[in-house]
């Protein structure tokens, strides 16, 4: 008879508690899996199943050294062990269909973020943010599809883990290891990060005390600036080469980007959107403005300290949309892959002024 071992029997009840809530919520996303994927497959067939030629189609399809460029010129170091793990090529339809199925569970993430539940919510969520014309730069990298949704993976993940872990010696490591690794992966991460914590932030001022609230984003700056911290040192230790990718601006530049922000912002969601007929083109800017007052005004109801912290964190939400530029200037300038927190910011504000909740 088996002698029973009273450390193993708990260490196995813990994974068990663990495995439960995971199961349970396969289960319940399942369905709405399926259904996003099968939308995107029937949307972008061409992508699945045909060689689309780009300027990356050839140098992707090579063998990647390891480590690459990617390591020591552009301080993606994380994004080298992707590809390493990934056959150190880029396979373009295999790329498409994974990162596509990766981008499916994000969208569940954020909308796990943001608190919705009903079934058909989910999957609008899944269609925006797997649809939404930004994230189709993601593909122009056959070799770095996968690591870019990857990196929004991370950060989301950070994000939630900050918002529904309370133990903050368990919470903080996590997040601030999940951003860290997000932007090894891509830098301009950082202004996709800054996005999901104000969206967090915002969403704890309509709900949750000023003092929660003026917690939160206490604990969100310091686990934010001590993540670029360690990031800004793992780069100084790989990156040897120097170039644009790795430029910081100067104090001159910053507040130069930081005064371009609003007016950058307010074309990106006017008169450069491209993806809507010319009649339409303002409708993101209009569900932006009844994002805004539906969150004055729950925030309001909570109390007159919760509306200012939110018109603080609203005024920030430009800066967090450009804050790659912020950083580094030479950041490419109308390519999704760096638009792409700009979708994330519009379906929040969507779902806000729409009341799209529970």
């Amino acid at each position: 008879m088996q002698k029973f071992d009273p450390i193993n029997w708990t260490a196995r009840r813990r994974l068990a508690l663990w495995l439960l809530p995971a199961q349970r919520l396969a289960i319940e996303y399942a369905p709405w899996f399926a259904g996003v994927y099968l939308i995107t497959f029937a949307i972008y067939s061409y992508l699945f199943t045909q060689l689309i030629f780009t300027n990356h189609t050839f140098p992707n399809a090579w063998i990647y050294p390891y480590p690459s460029f990617n390591t020591f010129y552009a301080g993606r170091w994380f994004a080298d062990i992707v590809i390493l793990l990934g056959g150190r090529s880029g396979a373009q339809a295999l790329e498409f269909a994974v990162a596509s199925a990766i981008q499916v569970g994000n969208a569940f993430i954020f909308a796990r973020l943001l608190g919705v539940r009903k079934s058909w919510l989910i999957l609008l969520f899944g269609l925006f943010l797997t649809l939404h014309p930004a994230f189709l730069d993601y593909y122009s990298f056959h070799v770095d599809h996968i690591s870019f949704v990857v990196g929004d993976t991370l950060a989301l993940v950070g994000v939630v883990t900050l918002s529904k872990i309370d133990r903050l010696r368990i919470s903080v490591p996590l997040a601030i290891a999940c951003f860290v690794i997000s932007l090894a992966i891509h830098q301009p991460k950082v202004a996709l990060i800054a996005t999901l914590l104000l969206i967090w932030l915002l969403e704890t001022a309509q709900k949750e005390t000023p003092a929660r609230t003026a917690r939160n984003v206490l604990i969100a700056a310091v686990v934010y600036l001590v993540a670029l911290a360690i990031y800004y040192l793992s780069a100084k230790m790989t990156v040897s080469v120097e170039g644009f990718r790795n430029e910081i601006n100067s104090s001159a530049e910053v507040l130069h980007q930081l005064q371009a922000a609003y007016a950058q912002t307010y074309l990106n969601f006017t008169s450069r959107v491209d993806y809507l007929p010319a009649h339409l083109q303002l409708l993101p800017a209009a569900c932006i403005v009844a994002g805004f007052i539906s969150i004055l005004v729950c925030s309001s109801a909570v109390s007159a300290s919760s509306a200012l912290i939110s018109i603080g964190l609203l005024l920030a939400i430009p800066v967090a949309l450009q804050f790659s530029y912020v950083i580094n200037g030479q950041t490419w300038t109308n390519s999704g892959r760096i638009l792409t927190p700009h979708a994330y910011v519009l379906l929040f504000l969507i779902a806000c002024g729409l009341r799209l909740r529970l």
